[in-house]
């Protein structure tokens, strides 16, 4: 097994191992977006050190984010006026309102390089608490993640 590294550089953005619990191998990167500061996070469960693949996920996403958040925003924007989601008028007007219904997007990867942009502040009442996710594949967003039965790690 190779030494789980304390901070390692994924194109521009450097990822520093934060603390977690002992199951989980956690870093951090912080990147500039055009609004600001975004997090990606890194998640590998049993802890180890990340594969190269994932390590390449990693820049690509950091290399793209504010791209990569647009298209996230647009499969939000047309996916959630489905059936199957049943949003309230309330919260269709909020999808439809000038000032976005999504904010403080962070990316996470996981171990195995799949990966999802959170939405960390929103609009809708679906999405309280922890936001809204959309997962992707590779570059292609394909499923809603509804984090409202989400938990807090510790």
């Amino acid at each position: 097994m190779s030494e789980i590294p304390t901070a390692f550089v994924a194109g521009t953005a450097e990822f520093v191992r934060i603390e977690s619990p002992e199951e989980l191998a956690f870093w951090v990167a912080t990147i500039e977006g055009t609004d600001g500061e975004h997090e990606i996070s890194l998640i590998i469960e049993p802890p180890a050190a990340p594969e190269a693949d994932v390590v390449e996920v990693a820049a690509s996403i950091a290399a793209d984010f504010d791209e990569l958040v647009g298209d996230a925003l647009e499969f939000l924007d047309e996916a959630l006026r489905g059936p199957e989601w049943a949003l309230s008028a309330a919260d269709l007007a909020r999808l439809a309102g000038a000032d976005g219904a999504f904010g403080e997007p962070e990316a996470v990867i996981w171990g195995d390089g799949t990966w999802m942009m959170r939405f960390q502040e929103s609009a809708l009442s679906i999405a309280e608490e922890f936001g809204i996710g959309v997962n992707f594949v590779g570059r292609v967003p394909q499923t809603i993640e509804d984090l409202s039965e989400s938990e807090e790690i510790e």
